[in-house]
């Protein structure tokens, strides 16, 4: 992200006042952002190697960024990452590669690693290949759903405590600003059967839908940090189903 600020500052030639003025601002504030997230993480390793009490680690797409400064937790965002393309080891957006290096700062003995992935499947590209192909939906919510459980099942076995987080309700608005496919009702019902079917092949999972999600199976507003995203009341019910 870092590099993208530096190559628009390449151009502020080009640009009004404003503009880059504007783009220092942000360049600066995703500085501190960063180093508020590195002194977090690196407080609670050190308070886990002196304790010895486990931390959990949260690895996933975006809705692992909730949980990032959260006493004892780590977040670890891969962003735009799909849990069908992350047993891929040629994915467009590296997940596999970038999961594994995540999980290289995990304690096995000690710490607990949670999955945050599959909404971005959800939301757009279940009904996106249904619409290209004609494949049934609920094929590729299980075809997703395997190649999720490949990789659940070769972490646990390179000996980590594994944890999955099902997926948030859909949003009843259009998603403003977050690319999505197909509308609302559609949305809701892929997220519907794909936890359902999660559940099925995932004993630890953390339910962060059933509370944030209303009559109709949307996102209720309180919980909603924006369109797409849980703010931190979930955070209650996530350490009371880890017990930490």
């Amino acid at each position: 992200m870092l590099g993208v600020f530096n190559g628009l500052e390449g151009d502020m030639g080009l640009l009004p006042k404003s503009c880059w003025i504007g783009l220092r601002y942000a360049k600066k504030a995703y500085r501190n952002a960063r180093l508020q997230q590195w002194r977090h993480d690196t407080f609670w390793r050190l308070y886990a190697g002196w304790t010895g009490k486990g931390l959990v680690y949260f690895i996933g797409d975006s809705h692992a960024r909730v949980f990032r400064y959260e006493a004892g937790m780590i977040s670890c965002v891969i962003s735009a990452a799909t849990a069908h393309n992350l047993v891929k080891n040629n994915s467009s957006t590296q997940s596999r590669q970038k999961l594994l290096a995540a999980l290289e700062r995990v304690n096995k003995k000690r710490d607990i690693v949670v999955l945050v992935f599959g909404e971005v499947d959800c939301r757009f590209h279940i009904n996106y290949q249904y619409m290209k192909t004609g494949i049934p939906m609920s094929d590729l919510i299980d075809r997703t759903i395997i190649n999720y459980s490949l990789v659940i099942r070769e972490i646990r076995d390179m000996g980590y405590n594994v944890h999955v987080c099902n997926i948030v309700p859909a949003s009843w608005r259009e998603n403003e600003g977050f690319p999505y496919y197909g509308d609302a009702y559609t949305r809701s019902w892929v997220t519907k059967v794909f936890n359902e079917r999660l559940k099925g092949v995932m004993p630890n999972l953390v339910d962060v839908y059933t509370p944030s999600a209303d009559s109709d199976g949307f996102m209720r507003s309180e919980f909603g940090l924006d369109d797409v995203h849980l703010n931190s009341r979930i955070i209650p019910y996530v350490r009371r189903q880890l017990h930490v």
